[in-house]
């Protein structure tokens, strides 16, 4: 009814308990370590978007992240210059920082000329915007990653 085994489970287990004695051992020990490893590394290294998906505040930089739809206008290509991602990434960005300063700014320091110290140091976050990542999705999604420079704003936070 069933083949006997030529060996018994027990020799394979001292086979790979012992130690190496011969270069087919250490190279089939090496085999069962090591691949294990660079399966486990190339699996991990070709999500690129893990590194790029934080979004918030790190020291003086901003990170946005947008996943949006966008219609490219006519024959217009999508690139960084692209009003339409301007104008994504941007919104994204008022909105992140308009919670920042929500936060940060204590009630008792509003008043017009602390509007105007930070409408001029928001003006200046939003012109340092760099696209770090811009990718195009199926259907029209596009995934976008802008940085911006918001020490303008802590240099404000920090003159209150």
């Amino acid at each position: 009814m069933y083949k006997k085994l030529p060996f018994k489970l027990y020799h394979i287990h001292d086979f790979l308990s012992a130690p190496i004695a011969t270069a087919r051992g250490f190279f089939f020990n090496f085999l069962i370590k090591v691949i294990p490893v660079v399966l486990f590394s190339i699996s991990c290294s070709s999500h690129q978007k893990i590194n790029l998906q934080s979004e918030g505040f790190y020291g003086n930089t901003l990170r946005i992240v947008v996943y949006d739809f966008i219609i490219p206008e006519g024959e217009a290509e999508i690139n960084s210059d692209n009003e339409q991602i301007k104008e994504k990434v941007y919104s994204r960005a008022t909105l992140l920082i308009a919670s920042y300063l929500s936060i940060k700014i204590p009630k008792g320091k509003i008043s017009p000329a602390t509007d105007k110290l930070f409408n001029n140091a928001i003006e200046k976050t939003l012109g340092s915007c760099r696209i770090m990542f811009l990718s195009a999705e199926e259907n029209s999604y596009y995934y976008i990653v802008a940085d911006f420079d918001i020490s303008p704003i802590n240099d404000a936070l920090a003159s209150l």
